[in-house]
């Protein structure tokens, strides 16, 4: 049931859509992984 879900939403979104959806994603995984350290950093040096 699953998967055919999944294989109709990636038939539904052409190859480009989902390409640019898991950009947008990794994209925003680095800038909170950045937003994150950054924020360890000042806590720590805040120490």
């Amino acid at each position: 049931m699953l998967k055919m879900l999944l294989n109709g939403v990636v038939e539904w979104l052409d190859i480009g859509g989902v390409v640019d959806i898991v950009g947008a994603i990794v994209i925003a995984h680095q800038n909170l992984k950045l937003f994150f350290m950054r924020q360890a950093c000042l806590l720590l040096g805040g120490l």
